[in-house]
């Protein structure tokens, strides 16, 4: 699961990449979508869990929890949400697929949803983990006028594409 946290700052080892969203883009907050594959069937299976780890997960990304609700399926799958003073966190499980489906919002600059991710594949023991991060929020308005900038992030080679257009 290393170098899931690259996107953003990481509290934890304050690494960080050379985009400057904060400058071009009034930002609203992080967006991280991941695919996890290759997770432990008996771990994905459990809705006990699944919750604790989602928990814990945006716990120690610095969220703070107002209410969660966790589903089990029969005869297996998990799904669960995580309702946080800064958005959400919710996960969906197909344990026969050894894969889990996660989806972190968070407004504010103390919430590290990538922290969260990294928690949540690491306890579930995915063998692979396919991450989109996403900056979400309205253009800052100085710029708004002038040059219009697309953020690309290709998950794949990590890396930041930036397009301009006017």
């Amino acid at each position: 699961v290393k170098g899931i946290t690259q996107d953003f700052q990481n509290p934890n080892t304050g690494a960080s990449t050379d985009t400057d969203f904060g400058t071009n883009f009034g930002t609203m907050g992080r967006h991280v979508i991941a695919d996890l594959s290759g997770c432990k069937r008996e771990l994905i299976s459990s809705v006990e869990y699944v919750q604790q780890v989602l928990e814990e997960a945006v716990v120690k990304a610095g969220a703070t929890i107002v209410n969660s609700i966790f589903h089990q399926f029969s005869p297996i799958g998990v799904s669960g949400i995580i309702l946080l003073s800064e958005s959400h966190c919710s996960i969906h499980t197909w344990p026969d697929e050894g894969y889990a489906a996660i989806d972190i919002y968070t407004c504010g600059e103390h919430v590290f949803p990538q922290v969260a991710c990294e928690h949540i594949a690491s306890k579930l023991k995915s063998a692979e983990v396919c991450i989109s991060s996403l900056e979400r929020g309205i253009e800052n308005k100085m710029i708004r006028h002038h040059n219009r900038h697309s953020y690309v992030h290709n998950a794949e080679e990590t890396k930041i594409l930036i397009a301009e257009t006017i």
